[in-house]
This record gives C-alpha cells, sequence and structure tokens, in this order.
C-alpha cells in the first residue's frame, strides 16, 4: 500500500497578504475495499480498487504496505489466503466479433491464481462459463497451508440460486444433507465445520451450527448478520468461531465464541461505523475492516434520465488486526475513500 505525503503549506516571506489562493488540489484517488483482509502468515493481504486498478496488497502493523500484484481489465475476488500460498480468482469478460457486441454473445471466463506470498500468481484453474440465460454461482477458493481448494463452477437457473453441504463417509450409500440454506461454511483443520443458514427468509439474521465427524455438535445460541454474500459469515480455527453478531437492527458486533456459544466481543459497529469486507481467524490472531462515514449526500440524474438516486459517502476503511488472547487491536492500514456510491 503507498503512503500518500502531504506537503505542509508554509507562509513565505514576503508574500502579499490577502493573496487569492491556487486551484484546489483533488483528492488522492480513492481507495475502497474491494475483498478481504485474510490472513497471510504473519500478514494481512486484502483487494483494494486504486482508481482504475485492482490491487493485491500485503500489510502489517508498523510495516509499509507493498502491492502484490496489478490487474486491469478484468475483475479480481474470491482472495483465500495461507502462510504458503496466497489465491484469488480473476473474471474475464471476452466478446467474439462483431464489436459491439450483439445480444448474449459475450462470455465470462474465470481463472483462480496462486501463488506463495511473495509472488509471482500464477494461473492454477479455468472453469467454464455460463451461456444463455443460466447464472454462474461463484466459485469458492479456500487455502489450507500448500494447499489451494476450488469450488466447482456451477451453472444454474435463474431461480434456484441455493446451496447446500453433502457429507459423505465411508460405507454410507449416498451423501447425506447437513445444511438446507446454507450462506456460509468454513471447515477447520480436524473436520469440523461450522456454516451459517437460514430457515426460511434470507432477510433475517441467519443461525450458526458446527457439525464434526464424531459428535453432532450443536446450534450456537445468538444469529448473526451478513452483509455482503461475497464474503465469509463465519470461520473456525482452534475451536473457536469467528462472526459478526447481530445486536439490535442498527448495531452489530465482532465476536469470538468457543463451541458452546460462550462469545467474547471483538469490536462494535453503529451509528457511522459499519463492518466492511471480509474477516479471517488463523485461532491466536484475527483481522477484519470497518467504514466510518464522515459525510454522505444523494446524487440524483438530470430530469429525463430513468436512473436512481444513488447514496454518495466520503470516508475511511481501517483494516486492523488483533489477538485471539484479548489486547488493543493494532492498525495494518487505512484507505480513504471520496463520494462513492454505496452498493
Amino acid at each position: 500500500m503507498r503512503i500518500v505525503a502531504i506537503a505542509a503549506l508554509c507562509c513565505i516571506a514576503g508574500a502579499p497578504v490577502g493573496g487569492s489562493a491556487g486551484p484546489k488540489a483533488p483528492p488522492a484517488p480513492s481507495r475502497q475495499l474491494w475483498y478481504g483482509p485474510v490472513l497471510a502468515g504473519a500478514r494481512v493481504v486484502w483487494l483494494e480498487s486504486d482508481g482504475s486498478q485492482l490491487v493485491l496488497e500485503s500489510g502489517a502493523p508498523g510495516r509499509r504496505a507493498a502491492p502484490l500484484f496489478r490487474q486491469d481489465g478484468a475483475w479480481l475476488d474470491d482472495l483465500a489466503a495461507s502462510p504458503a500460498v496466497i489465491a484469488l480468482e480473476r473474471r474475464t469478460m471476452t466478446c467474439p466479433p462483431p464489436a459491439p457486441p450483439i445480444g448474449h454473445t459475450c462470455s465470462e471466463q474465470r481463472e483462480v491464481l496462486g501463488g506463495s506470498p511473495a509472488g509471482p500468481f500464477d494461473l492454477l484453474a479455468a472453469s467454464d462459463d455460463c451461456g444463455g440465460g443460466a447464472i454462474s454461482v461463484w466459485p469458492s477458493v479456500d487455502v489450507s497451508g500448500t494447499v489451494v481448494a476450488i469450488g466447482e463452477n456451477v451453472c444454474l437457473s435463474p431461480g434456484d440460486r441455493r446451496r447446500r453441504i453433502l457429507v459423505a463417509r465411508p460405507g454410507e450409500s449416498r451423501p447425506r444433507v447437513l445444511f438446507p440454506r446454507i450462506e456460509s461454511y468454513d471447515l477447520q483443520r480436524d473436520g469440523k465445520l461450522v456454516v451459517a443458514y437460514h430457515l426460511r427468509s434470507a432477510a433475517a439474521p441467519a443461525w450458526v451450527a458446527w457439525r464434526s465427524q464424531r459428535s453432532d455438535g450443536r446450534g450456537l445460541p445468538f444469529r448473526i448478520r451478513i452483509s455482503d454474500r461475497r464474503n465469509a459469515a463465519v470461520r473456525i480455527a482452534a475451536d473457536r468461531i469467528l462472526v459478526e453478531r447481530a445486536l439490535s437492527r442498527t448495531s452489530s458486533a465482532l465476536v469470538l465464541s468457543d463451541l458452546h456459544g460462550r462469545t467474547r466481543r471483538i469490536a462494535r459497529f453503529a451509528g457511522q461505523v459499519r463492518r466492511a469486507g471480509d474477516f479471517d481467524l488463523d485461532g491466536t490472531r484475527v483481522t477484519w475492516a470497518s467504514t466510518r462515514v464522515t459525510s454522505s449526500h444523494t446524487e440524483c440524474p438530470p430530469p429525463g434520465i430513468m436512473t436512481p438516486c444513488v447514496l454518495e459517502e466520503t470516508g475511511v476503511t481501517t483494516i486492523r488486526l488483533g489477538n485471539v488472547a484479548g489486547g488493543a487491536p493494532q492498525v495494518v492500514a487505512r484507505l480513504p475513500f471520496h463520494d462513492v456510491a454505496r452498493s
């Protein structure tokens, strides 16, 4: 991550009093958190939008962040990391002649890139696109040790967006469906599985439960908020579960829970401060991001233009790193943004 130097303007001897100021310098480009943060060994990595580029950044408290990978003309998302490997997905639109394309001639190509935390990042796998009127369910990318797990790129009808988890054991004739409406899940090294799921409406806070091969597990006695379905809603490591717990309609908290549902608060979000992006847990450390909005306004198109008004916000997103044992979290990076439409 680049450090922007701010020059201090000093009074110059002999300058005329009351002289007109020069033109106001434009603000620095907005730096929007795109995906992450996630843990990669001793460092934290995330994707950010920096002007016209998407940039994979790596940072640590007290150390200057550094760009690991830059991408123009394609989308980057679904970031995953471990101490040995960083993996992410790249999505590119390909449009054969004629140009400009007509109808549904364009298709989306997806690739998974991976490499060591120092790079370079090479192609690990490519997935098929979904043609016609189908939708493509985002393949999930996960990393543990030196292994990158890549979910299938599933083409479904537009009305079928459900996900489910299947578990198969040796000797069973067919896999068992554990949860029918999964929003997010995470797997611990010993096989414990934690899921966030809905019983009915996906608009309500989700429930959390865990299972393992040796235990039926249990549901946890609280519900969680899912701010963005692109990101993880649950993490598990060292028998600790990290979630964003819903406190009220307007407030939430990032909490660590044991397997019995006993929680400890890591951070609270309310008012002009909300959780942003992803969060991650490795058993000893936790990373997350929050956005503080300092100003906002509604931007509407000119009369006659049939597009809705949008809320544009100015503020800063802060990426933090904390310790599971407690203590004050440390700041990894601050990403200022200006007049950005809230998604």
